[in-house]
C-alpha cells in the first residue's frame, strides 16, 4: 500500500511516499542540525539554495523512480497482451486439432468412410425421423472370400481392394445416403 505524505516548503509541494518520508526526515534533520552552525558564517540565501538544491535532488529521484514505474507498467502491459495473444492463438490451436480428432473418431483412416460410430449416431438420428413418417432403408454389405484376398496377395492389395469398393460406393451414393465402413471387410449404406 502507498501512502503519499505531502510536505509544504517555501519551494512548493512535496508528495513522498511514507516510505520516503524518513529520507526526507533525515535530510531535514541534517541541515537543522548544521544550521545553527552555518547560520554564523552563511546568509539566508546560501541555505535557501542548499534547500532547493535538496528539494531539486527528491524531486528527480522521484520523477526517475515514477518514471521506472511507468516504464516497468508499460512492460507489463505488453507482456500481458502477449500472454493473451499467445493463449487466443493456443486455443484456437486447439480448437482446430478437437475439430480433426472428433473427425479421426469418426472416419475409418483407410477408405475415408465414416466408421461404426458415424453410422450409429447417423442411425439414431434416422430412426427419430422415422418416426416423423420418414422412411429409411439400411444395406448391409459383406465382402465375401475377402480373406482370400489378403492371405494370397497380401495386405496392400486387399487394402486397396478396399478403398476402390469405398470409391465405388461414395460415388454411387445419393446427397441423402451415408455409406460406412463398420468391419474389416463389411460396409452399410
Amino acid at each position: 500500500m502507498v501512502c503519499l505524505i505531502a510536505v509544504i516548503s517555501n519551494y512548493g509541494l512535496i508528495c513522498l511516499p511514507r516510505s520516503d518520508l524518513f529520507l526526507l526526515f533525515a535530510i531535514t534533520v541534517g541541515i537543522t542540525s548544521i544550521t545553527p552552525a552555518l547560520s554564523k558564517n552563511l546568509n539566508d540565501s546560501y541555505l535557501a539554495a542548499i534547500g532547493f538544491t535538496i528539494f531539486i535532488l527528491v524531486q528527480t529521484f522521484y520523477s526517475i523512480r515514477l518514471k521506472s514505474t511507468f516504464d516497468e507498467q508499460i512492460l507489463l502491459k505488453m507482456k500481458n497482451q502477449e500472454l493473451v495473444n499467445s493463449l487466443e492463438e493456443n486455443r484456437a490451436k486447439m480448437n482446430q486439432n478437437i475439430k480433426v480428432l472428433e473427425d479421426l473418431s469418426l472416419h475409418d483412416d483407410l477408405t475415408q468412410l465414416p466408421n461404426r460410430r458415424f453410422l450409429m449416431n447417423k442411425f439414431l438420428n434416422s430412426r427419430l425421423e422415422a418416426e416423423k413418417e420418414t422412411q429409411f432403408s439400411l444395406m448391409i454389405l459383406d465382402l465375401d472370400n475377402f480373406k482370400t484376398i489378403n492371405d494370397r496377395f497380401g495386405h496392400l492389395v486387399g487394402d486397396k481392394v478396399l478403398i476402390k469398393v469405398a470409391a465405388i460406393l461414395k460415388n454411387s451414393l445419393r446427397g441423402t445416403d451415408c455409406a460406412a465402413r463398420v468391419g474389416g471387410e463389411e460396409f452399410v449404406v
